[in-house]
């Protein structure tokens, strides 16, 4: 019955390019109650997309490029919406007869490896910030060790009877 669904009525509308704009990559998300994913891919294999993923963010079909896979929209596209061609292909295996790459994510019914309920602690994400936010890695490097020493330091002062409180207050 879904796959019914899918087959005749959501695979036509997406591979209708005055519904949808562009053939790059889309995301199905479906959790396995739904039914086993091999039947599922018989749909799937109807999509005209350069990249197919399942229970995952489409911007994971690209890391495939770097591994032997391709990027790019799909080879039946002709008006050019994602661009002409793909890159990838580094062994030269997949030639002239590119179809598409299909990424897998976890599960729906598992619990995400990042969740915004429980984030890492924010020192954590001050160190990425400041690796992401510089305009190099040494810098970057430098300016993590200067976090985590001041911190580390601030916070040993605060435990010490009296410096602790005027540390810990403003």
């Amino acid at each position: 019955e879904n796959e019914m669904f899918l087959a005749s009525v959501v695979v036509p509308f997406l591979n209708n390019k005055d519904n949808i704009f562009g053939s790059l990559s889309c995301s199905v998300f479906t959790p396995k109650s739904k039914g086993s994913y091999e039947r599922l891919e018989k749909v799937l294999s109807t999509l005209n997309y350069g990249t197919v993923a399942i229970n995952q963010m489409n911007l994971f079909g690209y890391t495939p490029s770097a591994k032997g896979g391709i990027w790019g929209g799909h080879s039946l596209e002709t008006l050019g919406q994602s661009g002409n061609g793909n890159i990838g292909d580094l062994f030269g295996i997949i030639g002239k007869n590119t179809a598409k790459v299909v990424v897998y994510g976890p599960s729906l019914e598992t619990k995400p490896p990042l969740d915004n309920a429980s984030p890492p602690p924010t020192v954590v994400l001050d160190i990425v910030r400041e690796f992401v936010c510089t305009d190099s890695i040494l810098k970057g490097m430098g300016n993590a060790l200067a976090l985590v020493i001041s911190r580390t330091f601030y916070g040993t002062l605060s435990y010490l009877p009296i410096v602790g409180r005027f540390v810990g207050s403003k």
